[in-house]
């Protein structure tokens, strides 16, 4: 019983994840550009990586809402002189920062909600700056996903954020390449858990202690419930962290 359940919670999510895929690329690549509502995001947060990429989950997370196409400017991008693209898929096939017809349309600053209906092109801020903040920020979930989603996930607005990143989440040709090649070198095999445990400026002005013995509970965890979905007699999974 326990398995059926398990299969049908993941075909409930393979098939919501791939309607929700396919109107994000829908929204991210309108056939006429200098006629869609755009949303411009730029990924230099000043910050590191990790805060970068939540960033531009944010970023598409208010395109979504505001049903605008996001163009992504990074060709100043701190980690690729070759901007996002050199890392990642376009987010947009026909929508481009650097496209000139883009910079002769209309376009303001983020504002009230009439202004902005009024304007073709907005400027996002970084979140830190945003007022008027919409009711669709973390961890809302759209209402017309969000019974489908608490049917098969205990977390709906981890989920649909995962969505977000899902789609952001996309490595370049050459990227891929580069991965495979290190996974292959590294002898990467399944499952395996990995633990990122942050200190230094962490600790200093925005969390506090976790000793590295709370972060491999969760990792026992995870490894027990594996070993119980496993058919009987099969061997043991070799733990990898």
């Amino acid at each position: 019983m326990q398995a059926v359940q398990k299969n049908w919670r993941a075909q409930e999510a393979e098939k919501l994840s791939g309607d929700i895929q396919s109107r994000l690329d829908k929204l991210q690549n309108p056939a006429n550009c200098s006629k869609a509502r755009l949303l411009v995001c730029n990924v230099n947060k000043a910050c590191g990586f990790g805060c970068q990429f939540h960033h531009v989950v944010y970023c598409l997370l208010v395109a979504w809402g505001l049903e605008r196409t996001l163009v992504l400017e990074s060709d100043t991008w701190r980690y690729s002189m070759g901007g996002w693209n050199a890392a990642f898929e376009p987010l947009s096939r026909t929508c481009s920062s650097n496209a000139s017809d883009i910079y002769a349309l209309p376009r303001g600053p983020w504002g009230p909600a009439e202004y902005m209906r009024q304007t073709q092109v907005i400027d996002l801020p970084i979140i830190d700056g945003m007022y008027n903040r919409p009711a669709y920020l973390p961890l809302a979930v759209p209402t017309e996903f969000g019974r489908t989603i608490s049917r098969f996930h205990g977390y709906p607005g981890a989920w649909w954020l995962g969505q977000l990143a899902n789609f952001i989440w996309r490595l370049s040709p050459d990227m891929q390449t580069y991965v495979d090649n290190m996974r292959d070198k590294l002898g990467y095999t399944h499952p395996i858990v990995g633990i990122h445990i942050r200190r230094t400026d962490k600790l200093e002005l925005e969390a506090s202690f976790h000793p590295i013995s709370e972060y491999m509970s969760y990792v026992e965890d995870f490894y027990y419930q594996l070993e119980l979905e496993n058919p009987i007699g099969q061997n043991e999974t070799r733990r990898k962290v």
